[in-house]
């Protein structure tokens, strides 16, 4: 389990771990530059999250699986109030468009403000890759496992960070293309970050910005300009066909405000009808829990007038 994710019991584990074998691990998974493509290699290290500050989630020490970042990525070694031991958080603005491969093992790439929770971009099996997207200013990037894992970095170009795609608009465009997305807290408790994604976005008069839930989950979706967006359709979206053009989606069916709902997962070429049941209110059509972008094309997807009250 990563250190995003992982509990007391490993922490206790995994800190008599590194006090018998940390100095040799460190020794070994030194990542190796190629000087020819400007390629970073290596392997995971097992990386010292130490408590040098007032707010430490996960106790005064805690140890994970992670990659090393060149300097080229102007990594930092801070999280919440923890010093790491390497260089695991990449700024995000350098290293959008590059491209990370795990070559052994599996590891995923989250994403996130240093003082907040990070979400996950994607999870990769062995000779996967994943290009790193335009992301908010501030953010850091890390590549993490709880086993080790071999990975190579290799450097790219950065993709534009707030241009729309060529055709948005579900009611005019066919296919339709998704919008980068970010889902902020609207909560009065610390922010703990955004999550990221990418969504199908209606008209405003249609649809939700807000998934009216509770406590940290509460959430309204923005474009990375900082647009509010409209994902979250009423209940005239069942019936609605989805047709996967490019890409992959999830298509969400749900009711309103509730932490369950039902997922239909797609890639390019996949199907799918809208089937509302029970007391089921809407749907969104959305990225598979990552920022990879992706089209659409819709039938019987008009957009009708919904009566939002307070709950938007």
């Amino acid at each position: 389990m990563d250190i995003e994710r992982k509990g007391a019991l490993t922490l206790v584990k995994a800190t008599i771990l590194l006090a018998l074998f940390g100095v040799t691990l460190v020794a070994v998974f030194t990542p190796r530059a190629d000087a020819a493509k400007g390629d970073v290699q290596g392997s995971s290290v097992l990386a010292t999250w130490n408590c040098t500050g007032t707010e430490c989630p996960w106790g005064d020490q805690t140890t994970g699986q992670a990659a090393v970042w060149p300097a080229g990525a102007e990594p930092t070694r801070v999280r919440y109030g923890y010093t790491v031991s390497h260089d695991v958080y990449a700024a995000a603005q350098k290293v959008a468009g590059w491209t990370v491969t795990v070559t052994a093992g599996s590891a995923s790439v989250y994403a996130g403000v240093p003082s907040g929770s990070h979400s996950s971009l994607a999870t990769l099996q062995a000779g996967e890759s994943f290009t790193v997207p335009a992301l908010s200013e501030g953010d850091v990037v890390s590549l993490q496992s709880d086993a080790q894992f071999h990975y190579t970095v290799e450097e790219g170009s950065a993709p534009p960070s707030s241009s729309p795609p060529a055709c948005t608009d579900p009611t005019e465009c066919d296919p339709v293309s998704w919008v980068a997305s970010e889902w902020r807290y609207n909560g009065t408790d610390p922010d703990p970050g955004p999550w990221f994604g990418g969504v199908i976005t209606w008209p405003s008069w249609s649809a939700y910005s807000s998934n009216n839930r509770t406590g940290l989950n509460s959430r309204t979706v923005y474009s990375q300009s900082g647009e509010k967006l409209y994902p979250y359709m009423g209940a005239w979206a069942d019936g609605c066909q989805v047709t996967v053009v490019s890409g992959a989606v999830l298509i969400i069916e749900w009711e309103r405000g509730l932490d369950d709902w039902r997922e239909t997962f797609l890639s390019a070429g996949g199907t799918y009808t809208i089937d509302l049941v029970g007391s089921e209110n809407g749907a969104m059509i959305e990225t598979q829990n990552n920022s990879e972008p992706f089209e659409v094309s819709l039938s019987n997807c008009t957009p009708r007038q919904i009566d939002k009250g307070s709950s938007d």
